[in-house]
C-alpha cells in the first residue's frame, strides 16, 4: 500500500506514518481513543473502520475488545457507527448524533456521558479525579490507557506543527 506522505513535511512525523491496519493494532483493549473530528468536518475515516475490523475478529475469537471513544462531537458512520456495530464502543463522549450508536446507550449497553462540547476538551486531562474516577472505576475497570490518536491533519509543517481542517479547535487547542 502506498501512502501520500506529500503533505508531511516534517521527517519525524513522516517516519510515524502509518496504514490503518498499522495504526489500529496499536490501540489495545481497554483505551481511550481521541478521535479529531467535528461533525463531518475532520474526523479519521479508515482507521476507526480498521479498528472495528479488528474488534469484530477479537470477538468472534470470544476475546473481549470494548475502548472508550472521545471526539470534539458527532462523528460520522465511518467512526461511530463502524465501531458501534461491532459493539466495540465501552464508553462514548461527549456528544454523539448516530443512530446505532443511540440505540446502544439507551439499551444499557454503551456507557454515555453527555458534557457540553466547551467543556470535553478542558475536562479531558483532568478525567481521572472527582466525579470521573468514580464512574470509570465502576464501568469500565480496564480503561487505564489513554491513546490520542488518529488526527486528520491539512498537512504538517518541518517542524512538526499541524496544519489543521476545520476540526482543530476541538481536537488539539490548549
Amino acid at each position: 500500500m502506498t501512502i501520500d506522505s506529500s503533505r508531511v513535511m516534517s521527517s519525524a512525523l513522516r517516519s510515524r506514518i502509518m496504514s490503518a491496519d498499522d495504526a489500529a493494532a496499536l490501540v489495545p483493549h481497554g483505551a481511550n481513543v481521541g478521535m479529531s473530528g467535528f461533525t463531518g468536518s475532520g474526523y479519521p475515516k479508515a482507521v476507526p473502520l480498521a479498528l472495528a475490523h479488528r474488534i469484530e475478529e477479537a470477538h468472534a475469537r470470544g476475546a473481549p475488545f470494548r475502548i472508550g471513544v472521545w471526539t470534539g462531537a458527532s462523528t460520522a458512520p465511518e467512526l461511530d457507527g463502524a465501531l458501534a456495530k461491532v459493539n466495540g464502543i465501552e464508553l462514548r463522549l461527549p456528544y454523539q448524533s448516530d443512530p446505532i450508536t443511540r440505540e446502544r446507550i439507551n439499551a444499557g449497553t454503551m456507557e454515555y456521558i453527555d458534557i457540553h462540547l466547551s467543556l470535553s476538551r478542558s475536562s479531558s486531562g483532568s478525567v481521572f479525579s472527582g466525579i470521573w474516577m468514580l464512574h470509570w472505576s465502576r464501568s469500565l475497570p480496564s480503561c487505564q490507557t489513554a491513546v490520542w490518536c488518529p488526527l486528520l491533519p491539512l498537512a504538517t509543517t518541518r517542524l512538526g506543527s499541524i496544519r489543521p481542517t476545520a476540526s482543530f479547535s476541538r481536537s488539539i487547542r490548549g
